[in-house]
């Protein structure tokens, strides 16, 4: 009775140890089938195009009529995200959705990404995509009304000038590297749309407008002022505008989700360096309801780096230039924030 009663003991053990191995076993080969779901807020310029080129995936021709839908990235196999993309203009709210969990990933300027890392050091935004600016191929520029006398950086004082919400950080940053006070310029901040119309019915003085906007601006309304290379020009080249963010808290506790988003990445930015310009001129226009060929032919687009190609340096000296302009109070360390993930980390 007694070697009957233990033998019963000792199966229900066996059955029970297997069912513990089999969670072990199956509940992470379950997470890992199961799509990772994220927000990823945008603005609507340039720097977003690795996103909406991996929401709405294309596989560019040589002509842009060859162009053939496709799969979007982020849902293929080796991704697997189920993403959402909403516009959030305005970096600040941008920042309180992803430091409160409302969003995951967000595209922010790099300005405003320090400026939050200055005050906020125990919340640091990690990075792993960069957008750099440069002053050789402008996607971006500062554009006086027809007919205003405009020859020197330091006759924007006393004008009226129109920027897109959420830029006010850079363009601050542009006026204290040539030591401008700000109260001597009227800044209004507008839609990119709103500011074509501003310029163009005079309401403003000169406006500043990034890629798909900056050629349209450019084709109907005017040359810009130095060449168009505005933040590149006064704040310091290279220059990294913009990038793409997450928090260290979600990393830590969604790794896997940040990984499947550099794979998406990746795969973005090796389409983007092999495609036709005219393909993601065009792509790039009907996001933004430009629809001319003779405009988007005409559209530059940036350089992208993922987190092995970013220079850490090159973001730093940025850092300690708004330091010293006065627009952050201190230029934060990124290497002890952490700021920039290592390849070693992108790996499961």
């Amino acid at each position: 009775m007694k070697k009957k009663t233990l033998s019963a003991i000792l199966t229900v053990v066996i059955i029970i140890l297997l069912g513990v191995l089999g969670v072990i076993i199956i509940l992470p080969l379950a997470k890992e089938a199961r799509p990772t779901q994220a927000k990823i807020l945008v603005e609507r310029s340039v720097s977003s195009l690795p996103i909406y080129l991996a929401q709405s995936y294309y596989s560019w021709g040589e002509d842009p009529s060859d162009t053939i839908f496709k799969e979007d990235i982020f849902s293929r196999k080796s991704v697997k995200l189920e993403v959402t993309v909403d516009e959030e203009v305005n970096p600040e709210k941008a920042i309180q959705a992803l430091s409160e969990g409302q969003a995951q990933f967000a595209v922010l300027s790099w300005p405003d990404a320090l400026s939050w890392m200055d005050t906020h050091p125990e919340d640091t935004l990690v990075c792993f995509l960069s957008i750099e600016f440069k002053e050789s191929r402008p996607v971006e520029g500062l554009l006086p009304k027809k007919g205003l006398k405009f020859d020197k950086i330091t006759d924007i004082e006393g004008k009226k000038v129109g920027i897109p919400h959420g830029l006010r950080i850079p363009f601050l940053s542009v006026l204290g590297a040539v030591n401008i006070d700000p109260e001597s310029v009227a800044i209004e901040e507008y839609s990119e749309e709103e500011l074509l119309q501003a310029l163009e019915g005079e309401d403003l003085d000169l406006i500043y407008l990034y890629e798909p906007y900056y050629t349209k601006a450019r084709v109907h309304l005017s040359e810009p002022f130095a060449g168009g290379g505005f933040l590149p020009n006064w704040i310091g080249a290279p220059y990294h505008a913009a990038g793409l963010f997450t928090t260290k808290e979600y990393y830590d506790e969604n790794k896997r989700g940040v990984l499947r988003m550099y794979l998406a990445m990746n795969h973005a930015v090796r389409e983007i360096e092999q495609a036709d310009a005219d393909s993601l001129g065009a792509f790039l226009g009907s996001i933004s309801g430009i629809d001319d060929p003779q405009l988007t032919t005409r559209i530059i687009i940036p350089e992208y780096y993922l987190v092995q190609e970013i220079s850490a340096f090159d973001v730093q000296s940025l850092a300690d230039r708004l330091e010293i302009y006065g627009t952050i109070n201190t230029a934060p360390d990124l290497e002890e924030l952490g700021v920039f993930l290592k390849q070693k980390d992108l790996k499961e």
